[in-house]
């Protein structure tokens, strides 16, 4: 009988947040922007009862502005599914010419792993 050595490193993926998902936004009469998303769970989140358990220590985001170029322009780190990027933010990071679009992705924290997988990527 044949026998093959196996080295692996477990590399705690299975820890690792999902991606918040349905990502939004809205924009009011000032030009500040709202954004949304719907957290995922990795433990115990199959109910479709609302909104899924939250899995981790704390509720915490990594939320990334990209510019046209992919260069990112500004993160922010809200611990609601949501965050603002109000207008000032906006001027102070365009210099007042805000480019065609702009890419967010969400990310969800985690105390054990860091975080996790980015949301799918929105067009502002």
């Amino acid at each position: 009988v044949a026998t093959t050595d196996l080295t692996a490193v477990w590399s705690g993926i299975a820890l690792r947040p999902w991606a918040p998902c349905q990502l939004g936004a809205s924009r009011n009469s000032a030009g500040d922007i709202t954004l949304s998303w719907i957290r995922r769970a990795r433990l115990y989140g199959d109910a479709l009862d609302g909104e899924p358990p939250l899995s981790e220590e704390q509720e915490l985001y990594r939320v990334e502005v990209r510019g046209p170029d992919g260069a990112l322009i500004r993160t922010l780190s809200p611990t609601s599914p949501a965050a603002d990027y109000s207008a000032a933010d906006q001027a102070a990071d365009f210099g007042g010419l805000a480019p065609n679009w702009v890419r967010v992705t969400v990310a969800q924290g985690s105390a054990i792993f860091g975080f996790g997988a980015p949301s799918d990527p929105l067009m502002l």
